[in-house]
């Protein structure tokens, strides 16, 4: 039933082209194959060195290494199991060569000789249609007879042969295309840091004029918070914002005004924790340290996070990326067994440096459009990587119809 699903939407093919069961065009080497956990693999491979471990492959590509081998030629490898089933753009068919060893999470196919191997490798390679006939729910699995009846579309052998390498130029400029993509990315994702570090001096460096070192206590109150009691409806779904180091880590933007859940006034009376203004400058302090942002309305927070309440003097967007710019250092003050947590006390000594008031603001505005920039360019590459990305699925589209 699983192989008719496949064969009833076949398309319409070329003239000359045919449809071949991929149990027809290549052999199934899968009893060769064969399991070895990640902990037998390790006390086989003690003490050897790399000249003497080969590859060890699974469903999504080489997962270790291993003392022997069981193939010694190119074979194609299909993902028996995994999460790549349904995907438009992620393979989940690649080429291995050499001396290596294979699981049982991938199927082992060496392509007959009356088909060309790389063809074979690309029409197989992405194909989300066949989630449609992979079983099971938390893992799909394509079992070998389902796999051995998977449709391919089979021109003759010189056009096969002639797809392929059009195919291969296509595909390595892809590689290149997204090597750029991912370089951009990178660099454009270092900018917002870069832009701190030019702006906020470090310990032991100079301070420019009019700059000088304060402890955190002495131009903010720092705030911790607390949690109602869960079991106590009476706590829960009101109006009041309540921050968790959860809501911080989720945030894409500056300010803060909504959370995942909000108590009552009767939660927030019962549990201790205080409502701070909009204003203050909120820090996740463990799980993990370093989550920042600005509460755009008054609002209240759970144990897991400080609240930095400003004195009369400092803006809160400088205070925002000062903290930004600290966050490893003030990572480094964190302690404790079950979770590193910065407490109260180490936050009120940590030193910052301060300018003037106008000084911060003119850093402020400076940094937002920076940051603004940053964001829109980061954006772009991200999407330009998406693009390149799609391009594979895209590629194999127009080759297996024939339009190349």
């Amino acid at each position: 039933m699983s192989e008719a699903v496949l064969t009833n939407k076949k398309r319409k093919l070329p003239s000359g082209w045919r449809w071949a069961r991929l149990g027809d065009v290549c052999e199934f080497l899968d009893h060769i194959r064969k399991p070895i956990s990640a902990i037998e693999r390790a006390k086989r491979n003690e003490g050897k060195s790399a000249d003497e471990l080969f590859p060890y492959y699974g469903a999504n590509g080489q997962a270790g290494w291993i003392d022997e081998y069981l193939f010694d030629e190119p074979l194609i490898l299909l993902a028996e199991d995994g999460g790549a089933f349904g995907s438009p753009d992620i393979p989940i068919a690649y080429k291995i060569e050499g001396k290596t060893w294979v699981n049982n999470h991938a199927h082992v196919l060496r392509p007959h000789n009356d088909v060309d191997f790389d063809y074979l490798l690309f029409s197989i390679s992405i194909r989300p249609d066949l989630a449609q006939v992979a079983t099971g729910n938390t893992r799909p699995k394509l079992n070998q007879a389902i796999a051995a009846g998977i449709p391919v579309p089979l021109p003759p052998f010189q056009e096969q042969k002639r797809i392929s390498k059009i195919l291969k130029e296509q595909m390595l400029a892809v590689d290149k295309a997204r090597v750029a993509a991912e370089v951009r990315l990178e660099a454009v994702e270092a900018l917002p840091a870069s832009f701190l570090r030019q702006v906020f001096p470090k310990q032991g460096q100079q301070l420019p004029t009019g700059w000088h070192w304060v402890k955190l206590g002495e131009v903010c109150d720092v705030m911790g918070g607390s949690t109602p009691e869960t079991a106590n409806p009476d706590f829960w779904n009101g109006d009041i914002v309540w921050i968790t180091p959860t809501d911080l880590g989720k945030l894409s933007d500056v300010i803060i005004t909504q959370s995942t859940r909000q108590i009552t006034l009767a939660g927030l009376q019962g549990c201790g924790t205080s409502i701070v203004p909009a204003g203050t400058v909120i820090m996740s302090s463990r799980a993990p340290i370093g989550h920042l942002a600005i509460a755009g309305v008054p609002l209240c927070t759970n144990q897991g996070c400080k609240s930095f309440v400003l004195r009369n003097g400092i803006d809160s967007i400088f205070m925002y990326w000062i903290l930004k710019q600290a966050v490893p250092d003030i990572q480094a003050l964190g302690s404790g067994a079950t979770f590193t947590e910065v407490s109260k006390i180490s936050l009120q000594a940590f030193e910052i440096p301060l300018p003037s008031l106008p000084e911060q603001q003119r850093i402020a505005v400076v940094l937002k459009e920076q940051m603004t920039l940053a964001k829109k360019t980061r954006i772009a590459a991200e999407d330009e990587l998406e693009v390149i990305n799609a391009l594979p699925a895209a590629l194999l589209r127009r080759a297996f119809n024939g339009e190349i």
